[in-house]
């Protein structure tokens, strides 16, 4: 994990609801999904994917944001944060939550799934995941619960 300034301005806000429209309007479908976790698990998949749904903040934060389904009409978030100071170095708790609220995510980081996920180099990225509507209701007892 690494401490440094978050700076979300005009420009960021702008380019922030310019990535939510282009995800919201090519959202990943569950077909999609199945056949990107069948790469994942032969390993072709790449792991920096979905360069056209990613900003970066400025003081080196990397934002990748996507609308996913992970299960039929079933619609998620998802937003993988990453900082580009030196491999194994995290963005603080703080950052993501803060990053999480202007990509509109309806729960706070305790009621998500993170998850860590290696992007090459040493570098690792938060990944983060709620349903669209925030409603984990349907998934309860289909989701892994993460203890704190």
């Amino acid at each position: 994990m690494t401490t440094r300034l978050l700076v979300i301005g005009t420009d960021e806000k702008r380019a922030i609801s310019d990535l939510i429209r282009k995800a919201t309007e090519d959202r990943v479908s569950y077909t999609t999904m199945l056949e990107l976790v069948q790469k994942c698990e032969r390993g072709e998949a790449d792991p920096t994917g979905n360069r056209d749904k990613k900003i970066t903040l400025p003081h080196g934060y990397h934002v990748v944001f996507t609308i996913e389904e992970h299960a039929p009409n079933a619609p998620m978030r998802h937003i993988s944060i990453s900082v580009d100071a030196a491999p194994g170095l995290l963005p603080s708790p703080y950052a993501v939550a803060a990053i999480m609220q202007e990509f509109e995510f309806i729960n706070n980081l305790e009621n998500c799934i993170v998850g860590l996920e290696a992007i090459g180099g040493g570098f690792q990225a938060v990944n983060v995941l709620e349903p669209l509507n925030g409603d984990w209701t349907p998934f309860r007892g289909t989701v892994p619960q993460v203890k704190h």
